[in-house]
């Protein structure tokens, strides 16, 4: 409680500093549910197309208008990030967050993870 006070208090000096914190924010939370959102339809479109005709048949919950509403959902998601990058003030979530995954990627790799197999993040935590 007393940690999230403290950001939330951080918040509100940086508002008071400057009015285009809480726009920033919310542009970048914004980022992280289009890359999310685009990550869900991409790893979808993939899957389907592993799926044999009778595997496709047999799915349970299957998408309406299967492959078309994906890309018209991607091309929604890319239409807002051209939005995001035409007006200044939403143009810096796509500065920073492209840059923050690239930070999270150079992270993964660094400490070795992209090397543990399945499994492996269990044992050690059993350990």
């Amino acid at each position: 409680m007393i940690a999230t006070a403290l950001v939330m208090l951080v918040g509100v000096y940086l508002n008071y500093v400057s009015e285009k914190v809480f726009q920033w924010v919310t542009s970048i939370a914004t980022f992280g549910a289009i890359w999310t959102w685009a990550v869900i339809l991409l790893s979808q479109l993939k899957f389907r197309k592993q799926l044999s005709a009778e595997q496709a048949q047999r799915l349970t919950f299957k998408l309406p208008l299967y492959p078309y509403s994906s890309y018209v959902s991607l091309a929604f998601l890319i239409g807002v990030a051209a939005l995001m990058a035409y007006f200044p003030d939403t143009r810096i979530a796509l500065i920073i967050g492209p840059a923050w995954l690239l930070l999270l990627t150079a992270v993964y790799f660094a400490k070795g993870m992209h090397r543990r197999q399945h499994g492996q993040a269990e044992e050690k935590q059993a350990g």
